[in-house]
């Protein structure tokens, strides 16, 4: 049996840094550290955020550790590098 390919939603690229909602003290790294919060719902393709912070979301949560990025990419995945600067 043949079976189609699936079709994914690509979205715009908005180019651009994301906004955090608030920032949180959280333990990180063997030390207590200020880091950006962000909600997944406000992450738009194309923007970018640097570690440490936190992307949370309703069924999950995404630490980004000190020394990575994140990209949000045209299929609004969350794609962490290492040591890429923005």
């Amino acid at each position: 049996a043949n079976s189609d390919k699936p079709q994914f939603t690509r979205y715009p690229l908005q180019a651009g840094a994301a906004t955090c909602k608030r920032h949180v003290v959280v333990w990180m790294d063997g030390a207590q550290r200020d880091v950006a919060l962000y909600s997944r719902a406000d992450l738009s393709a194309g923007q970018h955020l640097s570690g440490p912070a936190i992307v949370a979301q309703d069924d999950s949560t995404t630490v980004i550790l000190p020394g990575y990025v994140c990209r949000i990419d045209e299929y609004a995945n969350l794609r962490i590098s290492r040591g890429e600067s923005l």
